[in-house]
């Protein structure tokens, strides 16, 4: 296939997929379609560069099974394409027949491609934005290659694991919700309350914003995070007072609900058992074989972030804030806060740009700058 044939199938594949599928409703299956079209993804292995159609002669490779228009289609086009199929669909295009078949789609193809080409679609928005998606696609998959997982050694994970060994050995820990009251009259009928729905948490949350007078988690339902018992607390754990540590650890998933106030030093409390760890005590073979994938995901984040960072000190790069404060996001009424409720949820990601209408014939759409 041509330079520019192949240039084309690469901007266009994507979204030509579609028109591919809507044109070709008779004719051939649809399993043969969208293996002709290339739309399997290969495995790993099929994706490394073994060099063009290793299993074609050399002197056979470049020479043209089919013309279409100024693109050639290659019998080592062809073979990458039914390469890319799993053993068992590629055994089936073993015969003549087949074949005839498969060449037939990637000729539908290509006409296709040079027709949404023709009506100015290699400079549609959508299809340029798809363009730079493959291209980042392909550049992440060559830092992927250049960080290999076997490149991580005994001694980083080694390491590794005794810094964080903190993580690997916990002791059984505890989370609450609870409710705290000024006076023991006032928790005495919120337990009475929470009492009517023991197994609602979602009731004991609303109770805890309405009736609680600790400000730091009444906006969230009461919630406490994970704590030991007092005398297995390490650093980092939470510091919780010892009556509700004492209370949270006789209360079971299937029975949560504290059936007494709990007295501490700032108020009385109505407490709810949220969750429970199972003590840990994982040793470093336990864990190796997770700290070896952490530990290749953070060099991949770095290699990226490197890269990123050094393109934007060599880029002419400039964020104009007075510009940025105009955008305004919208949101439906129902997605909005009631008065005096704290957001709860995160803001949902801008939607992307709206498809753009199909251009009339010979009248391409202008470039995205």
């Amino acid at each position: 296939m041509s330079g520019r044939g192949r240039y084309n199938v690469t901007i266009l594949r994507v979204l030509l997929a579609l028109l591919v599928i809507a044109f070709g409703g008779c004719g051939h299956g649809s399993q043969d379609q969208a293996q002709a079209r290339g739309d399997a993804a290969p495995s790993e292995a099929e994706q490394e560069d073994l060099g063009p159609c290793p299993a074609v002669d050399a002197a056979d490779r470049e020479k043209v099974v089919a013309q279409v228009g100024d693109v050639q289609i290659t019998v080592c086009d062809v073979t990458e394409s039914l390469n890319k199929m799993s053993p068992y669909l590629r055994k089936a295009y073993e015969s003549p027949q087949k074949r005839q078949q498969f060449i037939d789609n990637m000729i539908r193809f290509e006409l296709i491609a040079q027709e949404a080409e023709r009506r100015g679609y290699a400079s549609d928005e959508e299809v340029v934005r798809v363009r730079k998606q493959m291209m980042i696609q392909r550049l992440n998959k060559e830092i992927q290659d250049s960080v290999r997982l076997s490149d991580i050694t005994d001694e980083e994970m080694r390491a590794y694991y005794d810094e964080h060994e903190r993580d690997y050995h916990k002791a059984e820990m505890v989370r609450i919700a609870r409710i705290l009251c000024k006076t023991q009259a006032e928790a005495e009928k919120v337990l009475a309350l929470a009492r009517e729905k023991a197994t609602d948490s979602r009731y004991f949350r609303q109770l805890a914003r309405e009736h609680s007078v600790d400000a730091e988690t009444k906006e969230h339902g009461g919630d406490l995070p994970y704590f030991p018992r007092a005398a297995e607390r390490t650093e980092g754990d939470p510091e919780i007072d010892a009556a509700l540590v004492e209370a949270a650890f006789s209360l079971e998933m299937r029975d949560p609900l504290y059936t007494k106030v709990v007295k501490t030093s700032d108020g009385w409390n109505v407490i709810r058992l949220r969750g429970r760890r199972k003590a840990r005590d994982l040793s470093f073979d336990d864990v190796k074989r997770q700290i070896r994938h952490r530990l290749h995901r953070d060099r991949l984040s770095d290699a990226r972030d490197e890269l990123v960072s050094k393109l934007r000190k060599s880029a002419d790069l400039q964020i104009f804030e007075e510009e940025l404060a105009k955008v305004r996001i919208e949101m439906p009424p129902e997605a909005m806060p009631a008065e005096g409720e704290a957001i709860r949820q995160p803001v949902p990601v801008p939607a992307a740009p709206a498809k753009v209408p199909r251009p009339a014939a010979k009248q391409p759409v202008k470039a995205a700058e």
